[in-house]
């Protein structure tokens, strides 16, 4: 049995992702220890993204029964370790704890028939303070077949997180899923073998109605729901394959990666003040008798 240290040092998303599928290709054997250290990188500086492509990893290494241990002598470890409570989800083999910060809605490993009972869970924590009256339906809508995108086609072996966030000053959330599958470019190029370019599958898994049709629930609205919520200040991400696909509400813009990223990361950012207020029956007068 070996001990064996790996070292994150940038928090910089592609730098980030590179350095999750580096640390994923070390070969280990069962039984051996990989510590991951983060150097100087600040809490603040990490974001869902960082920690649902972290799971995965932790996940991949769990099981092929390689423990995995991360160095609380750096900061970013000990938010990992104490704030999130990342260890309940191997130690203790939970889907879902939540986090010490009430604002995160903590690490989601997600399972497909789970997704219903984790779509409540994501609407008690939208109607959260200020966000108690607004119609957020458009927002769960949209995770909820973001989910089932990935337990339709990502072929991940139960490798997949979800994680939000919220800023109050901001009022952004702050979305990230993961999964360690074969990735939405290979997906959408295994069902249309004209397409060979992972820049042009992402962009076609971003259109309205297209959809691979491997399961019943699949409308093909999940990428496009997703980009519709996104607003002018607001983007989404696809990193998927060797390709990234950046979206906003009328733009898109892809390119190639140095590396593959084996799977699929989506995240993106939704400005919520824009969002309307529910309509309650006290925005009406009913007028019962004459």
């Amino acid at each position: 049995m070996r001990v064996i240290v790996e070292h994150i040092t940038s928090a910089k998303r592609i730098d980030w992702l590179q350095r999750i599928m580096e640390i994923r290709s070390v070969k280990c054997e069962m039984g051996d220890t990989l510590t991951i250290s983060f150097g100087n990188i600040s809490v603040n500086e990490i974001s869902p993204e960082h920690v649902v492509s972290l799971a995965c990893l932790v996940e991949y290494f769990y099981q092929q029964k390689v423990r995995i241990a991360l160095d609380t002598n750096t900061e970013c470890g000990k938010y990992f370790f104490d704030d999130l409570c990342l260890r309940e989800y191997w130690a203790n083999r939970q889907d879902y704890f939540p986090a010490r910060n009430n604002m995160i809605l903590n690490l989601w490993h997600v399972r497909e028939g789970q997704i219903e009972a984790h779509a409540r869970r994501i609407t008690d924590y939208l109607k959260k303070g200020n966000l108690r009256h607004k119609d957020l339906s458009a927002v769960t809508n949209s995770l909820h077949e973001a989910y089932y995108n990935i337990v339709d086609h990502s072929r991940s072996n139960s490798n997949a997180f979800s994680m939000i966030s919220y800023n109050t000053k901001t009022e952004v959330l702050n979305v990230a899923v993961c999964d360690f599958g074969i990735g939405v470019a290979q997906s959408v190029k295994n069902f249309d073998p004209t397409i060979t370019d992972d820049k042009a599958a992402l962009k076609k898994a971003s259109e309205a109605n297209f959809t691979v049709r491997s399961a019943q629930h699949n409308a093909g609205m999940g990428l496009y729901n997703i980009r519709c919520v996104c607003t002018d200040d607001d983007d989404l991400w696809i990193i998927s394959n060797n390709a990234a696909l950046r979206l906003t509400s009328d733009n898109e813009r892809a390119t190639d990666l140095d590396f593959e990223f084996g799977g699929c990361l989506l995240t993106y950012s939704v400005s919520l003040s824009h969002f309307i207020d529910e309509e309650t029956l006290d925005d009406f007068n009913w007028y019962l008798e004459e």
